[in-house]
């Protein structure tokens, strides 16, 4: 059984609220930019961020650091996991995201790289690494001279 209740706010997000073993956890589904801190109950102090900003093209990643941040309490920190590899065919997601992006993105805030991994190497995916299983196609992997994971903090 689905141990969540759906309570909508408004048109645009829905949040599931944990029962039974899952009390006390709420997912919020829908816009990200309809989320405000009045329909999510206050501001958090963390945020995991697995694969949202290389999901926007990157005249879009500021809107996106900007609202985050405004869903987060002072000093609150961001669990940011990001990939990064040549882009220049790439004209959708993933996109390439670069230190230097993050930065522009988030501005004030402090950024400290925590882990690098390589997940394509020479054209040959490395077996056992990433927490994704990542489905190449033999051109792909052909076309790729590196794919790196990065996982960053980032204090706002």
């Amino acid at each position: 059984q689905w141990p969540f209740e759906e309570f909508p706010h408004g048109d645009m997000v829905v949040e599931l609220r944990g029962t039974g073993p899952a009390d006390g956890v709420s997912i919020f589904q829908g816009d990200f930019f309809g989320m405000t801190p009045e329909v999510m109950g206050g501001r958090f102090a963390a945020a995991y961020d697995r694969a949202s900003m290389v999901a926007l093209p990157p005249e879009m990643l500021g809107q996106y650091a900007s609202h985050l941040t405004s869903l987060l309490q002072p000093g609150a920190k961001v669990l940011l996991v990001t990939t990064e590899y040549p882009t220049s065919e790439a004209d959708a997601p993933p996109f390439d995201l670069r230190e230097s992006s993050i930065q522009a993105a988030y501005p004030d805030g402090q950024i400290v790289q925590l882990q690098l991994r390589a997940l394509v190497k020479d054209g040959v995916k490395l077996a056992g690494v990433g927490a994704v299983d990542y489905a190449f196609s033999e051109a792909d992997l052909q076309r790729m001279s590196y794919f790196n994971e990065r996982v960053f903090t980032v204090e706002v």
